[in-house]
Order: C-alpha cells, then structure tokens, then sequence
C-alpha cells in the first residue's frame, strides 16, 4: 500500500479510501483461508506485518493500518527490489495499491521485479475525480512536487494536460496486459461496496 506524500493529495480522503480498499480486500483473502501481510511503501527500510491465517487478525491490520502517515518519496523500482529480498518474496501474489503518479519507468522497475519472483501481480490505482479531470484541479502557476519539493512552471494548455495524464495512463495499462498483469481503477468519489462487489470480481481480481 503506497504511504508517499501524493497518497494524501488533493484531499486525505484518497489515502483513507486506499486503506479501506486494503483492509476489506484482506478481510477477503483471510476469509477464504489464505495468508495475508501487509506493507507501506514509503521511506526506510521497508517492513510487513507478520502474517495473519484467521479473520481475526484483521483487528491487529487495522491497528497497524491506522498508525502509518503518508508521508516522503519513494523511489518505487528501488523500495521494490528492498522489500523482495527484505520479504524473501517467492510465489503467491502480489496486491499494489497506488495512486500511481510514478515515472512509468520506475512503475515498470517494480513491477518487473514482483514478476522475476514469480508472483501473481494485481494493481490497483486509487485516484480522485480531481485527478481524473485535472484542468480542474491545476490551471495554470507553479507546481510544487509534494514528495521532492522540486518546481515546475506548469504552462501546459488545457489539452496537453489531460492528453499528459491520458498517456500516463495508457502506458501503465499497456505495460500491465503485456505482462499478465491485472489492473484496476478506482475513484474515491464512487461507490466502494460496487467496486468491491462488481468491477473487481468481473476483473478477475477474486478469483
């Protein structure tokens, strides 16, 4: 579960919703017998929950869940490659959640690395209706990255913009169906119960 500082923007409700995402999706997985950990990305040294076998290790998920901020940047190629050997990851799957405003060669980075340790990958991007419109939510000024504090005079028309993010977009999809690998949208301001109940299961998320 991404825990950098672009999780919290343009509102927190993006960073809670992605959590609520995680927690039910856990609950999911416990519920069918199977083992769940979970993790943050975010700066340090990356660490997992201890693995839970029973539904009621959600509570102790919940805890942990609760106590993360997000917070920094990420290099996610790099935390990813940590945490594989960190993890002694090897089979089973995968689950990212993300918001995915990554460079698409470090989103490739990551993703590569899951795939050479031979788990299943499933991703899910977690996005509010600002960013899915953003000449809404930028027009025009400067733009200070969240995670870095790097500038950049923003002087894209309207078009470039929304074709800018339409790209970035294309090119994490095309990436994810080349290599096998399930990918989700979800926007905070839709209902939760519907993707979990109906896009997620006609994606072939919980099979």
């Amino acid at each position: 579960m991404d825990a950098s500082a672009s999780m919290a923007l343009p509102t927190a409700a993006k960073y809670e919703r992605t959590g609520e995402l995680a927690l039910a999706l856990s609950y999911v997985a416990l519920a069918g017998r199977h083992h769940v950990r979970m993790s943050w990305i975010r700066e340090g040294v990356p660490s997992p929950t201890r693995w839970h076998r029973h539904r009621g290790g959600i509570r102790r998920l919940m805890e942990q869940a609760a106590s993360v901020v997000p917070a920094g940047s990420v290099q996610l190629g790099a935390w990813m490659q940590r945490a594989a050997s960190a993890f002694r990851m090897r089979g089973g799957q995968a689950l990212v959640l993300s918001d995915g405003w990554y460079h698409p060669a470090d989103w490739f980075r990551a993703l590569s690395v899951l795939k050479q340790r031979h788990l299943e990958i499933k991703v899910i991007r977690v996005l509010t209706a600002q960013e899915m419109d953003p000449v809404r939510l930028i027009r025009g000024g400067l733009v200070v990255d969240s995670e870095t504090g790097s500038t950049h005079a923003l002087a894209y028309s309207p078009a470039e913009l929304q074709g800018a993010v339409s790209a970035h977009q294309e090119q994490l999809a095309r990436f994810c169906k080349r290599n096998g690998i399930l990918l989700a949208q979800h926007v905070v301001e839709e209902s939760l119960d519907e993707f979990l109940f109906q896009t997620l299961p006609a994606r072939g998320f919980l099979e």
